[in-house]
């Protein structure tokens, strides 16, 4: 087995135990206050963050891990024989990728990857590839799936004071000022490593989070239920419950995890923001979703399963539904398990049978349920 190491910015903002449990080495960026300079995560917290700005009217400066520092950080690992996977925010929000690069260069063996992304969007890269390294897979193919992954993360959250854009110099104080007013609370999505406004919410902090969550998450197809990532700069403990809540009446997430924004999302973003980060799902499950909610051979097939003995009274052929079912999830089975032998194995000769992908064997448990002769012949 490949020994991998895993490492990320601590822009990253997974929870300690996140970091325990996938051994994710954490690399923190510079605060600084006044004259004195901070370690993301180490030595300040978001609330300091917060104090500083309300009491001073302006942000503290952060700053990129330098390449000195990064690779002496990395070194260790490099030395020990690790070949080590490292996540930085996107390289549009900071030079962190590129000095990551420039240490990568010195020492060898380390893979930088730009997130194109921020906070637990990076964060959800950092876990995949903990994963991966832990099913045994060389760094190469860590590397080629992550870069994969990454275009398919859907990341976004809601701002609830604007003056922290403004005292950063993002947006006019008088925007900022009748944003207020209003009660205005855009939502910030991230679009190809940048920043961009999306919808724009009103009303108080509860009422707009809330919103924001239905209108990002509400009546889609195209969700990777597996994980989300719900994370937030200090905003009220019952909002957050509220929200996970929500989360999962409307989609069946494996996992719902909660973390906090750390102090360079923070300083950006200020109090009570919160945002909602997932991965979309391949192009198949959504098309697979469209069939299901938006053709009459998807209803047919949503109706055996649900009810077959009501389906056949109202006339569908139970028989042939339970016959398409089974061919198409067979499909997508052995489809899936052909794009892990190819893109993984490397090997497409010694796998290039029917029965290695699953087919035959998920047919041959269907028809023995349903007609035992069939399974003799």
């Amino acid at each position: 087995m490949a020994k991998i190491k895993v490492t990320c910015d601590s822009t990253c903002d997974l929870t300690q135990e996140l970091y325990q449990k996938y051994n994710i080495h954490v690399v923190p960026l510079g605060i600084t206050l006044g004259d004195t300079l901070y370690s993301d995560g180490v030595d300040i917290g978001a609330q300091e963050i917060f104090a500083y700005a309300d009491a001073k009217g302006q942000l503290p400066k952060t700053s990129a891990v330098s390449p000195a520092d990064y690779e002496a950080q990395f070194r260790p690992f490099v030395e020990q024989g690790y070949e080590v996977i490292h996540i930085n925010i996107s390289s549009e929000f900071s030079a962190c990728y590129q000095n990551a690069c420039l240490a990568a260069a010195e020492l060898g063996h380390v893979h930088p990857i730009d997130s194109r992304n921020l906070s637990s969007g990076s964060g959800h890269l950092a876990v995949l590839a903990a994963e991966l390294a832990q099913q045994g897979l060389e760094a190469d193919a860590i590397v080629a799936e992550l870069e994969r992954k990454k275009a398919l993360l859907d990341v976004s959250f809601v701002l609830q004071r604007l003056d922290y854009l403004s005292m950063g110099g993002r947006c006019p104080g008088v925007v900022a000022l009748g944003a207020s007013l209003l009660k205005l609370r855009p939502e910030i999505r991230v679009v190809e490593g940048k920043m961009i406004v999306g919808k724009k919410y009103r009303g108080d902090a509860q009422r707009t989070i809330l919103d924001y969550v239905r209108g990002r998450l509400e009546g889609r197809t195209d969700v990777d239920t597996h994980r989300i990532f719900i994370t937030h700069a200090k905003a009220p403990r019952e909002i957050v419950d509220q929200v996970a809540a929500l989360v999962r009446q409307l989609h069946p997430f494996e996992e719902v995890l909660v973390t906090e924004a750390g102090c360079t999302i923070s300083s950006h973003c200020g109090p009570d923001c919160l945002g909602v980060l997932f991965f979309l799902a391949v192009i198949i499950a959504v098309l697979a979703g469209w069939v299901l909610t938006r053709t009459k051979v998807g209803l047919h097939l949503r109706a055996v399963g649900e009810n077959p003995a009501t389906a056949d009274a109202v006339g569908i052929n139970v028989t042939r539904y339970k016959y398409v079912a089974t061919c198409a999830g067979s499909g997508i089975a052995g489809l899936g398990g052909f794009y892990y032998i190819i893109d993984y194995m490397a090997s497409q000769e010694a796998y290039l049978s029917i029965e290695a992908f699953g087919w035959l064997s998920i047919a041959l448990v269907i028809f023995a349920l349903w007609r035992p002769p069939v399974t003799i012949i």
